[in-house]
C-alpha cells in the first residue's frame, strides 16, 4: 500500500475549486502509480485548508480513508494561520515599500 497526501492552501472562496482540480488530478495519477509500481492499493489524501483554516466538507472523508487521526486537522489549521499571520505583515511592508515616494 502506499499512501499520497497533497496539500493545498487556497483563499477561502477558492476551496471547491481547488479540491476538485486536485481530485481530478490524482484520479488518474494514483491509476499511473498502481500500474508503475505494481501496487494492489494507493490511497491519494487531498488535504485543502484555506489560509484562515477552513477545510473542505471532504476533509474528513479524506482523512478517514488514510487511517491517520483527527489531530492533523488541528496542526494542519494551526499551521496554516501561522503561516498567514507571518505572510501578510510581510506583503504589507512590501506593499508601502512600493509605494512610498523616495
Amino acid at each position: 500500500m502506499a499512501l499520497v497526501i497533497d496539500t493545498g492552501a487556497p483563499l477561502t472562496h477558492n476551496l471547491p475549486r481547488t479540491e476538485a482540480g486536485k481530485i481530478t488530478k490524482y484520479g488518474n495519477l494514483s491509476l499511473e502509480i498502481k500500474n508503475i509500481w505494481k501496487l494492489n492499493n494507493l490511497c491519494a489524501y487531498l488535504s485543502v485548508i484555506s489560509a484562515g483554516g477552513v477545510i473542505t466538507e471532504n476533509f474528513l472523508t479524506h482523512l478517514q480513508k488514510t487511517g491517520l487521526t483527527k489531530n492533523i486537522l488541528r496542526v494542519g489549521q494551526k499551521a496554516m494561520l501561522l503561516l498567514t499571520c507571518h505572510t501578510v505583515p510581510l506583503h504589507l511592508r512590501a506593499q508601502d515599500e512600493f509605494l512610498s515616494p523616495d
